[in-house]
């Protein structure tokens, strides 16, 4: 108990070697530029909460969504009302971004749960980049 009470004051989470783990965990990942921050912090006994603030890479992400939606594409009669064309290909696009990037967070919290079990909380927050110069291509 007092070891505990310790932890909670001092705000101690995991380990840098654990943090490191996490981080590779996270950035390991196609689609995932880098990390902007990651805090762990002491929940109770045995139990740890990881907030972190990820950067996707937009460029990975519609290359994966445009092949997704190739059938959908090809599939398309052209000589339809355009904007009723446009509007259902945003609209499938949107779907899918938020398909993907709900896949992926979920994705990264089930293995980090698998290499660490004793993280109760995790908190994986969405960073998209609006500056071309942080795109790369993965």
């Amino acid at each position: 108990m007092l070891q505990s009470n310790f932890e909670i004051l001092a705000n101690r989470g995991l380990g840098r070697r654990d943090v490191s783990r996490v981080v590779r965990i996270i950035e390991g990942r196609p689609g995932i530029m880098k990390l902007d921050g990651i805090r762990t912090s002491y929940l109770s006994s045995g139990e740890v909460k990881i907030t972190a603030l990820i950067r996707y890479n937009p460029y990975y992400l519609s290359k994966r969504l445009l092949h997704d939606m190739q059938s959908d594409i090809k599939s398309r009669d052209f000589t339809v009302d355009e904007a009723k064309r446009v509007e259902t290909l945003i609209c499938k696009q949107v779907e899918l971004t938020l398909t993907h990037t709900t896949e992926v967070k979920e994705d990264m919290e089930r293995d980090i749960r698998l290499a660490f079990p004793h993280v109760k909380y995790i908190d994986l927050e969405y960073v998209l980049s609006k500056d071309k110069r942080d795109v790369k291509e993965n």
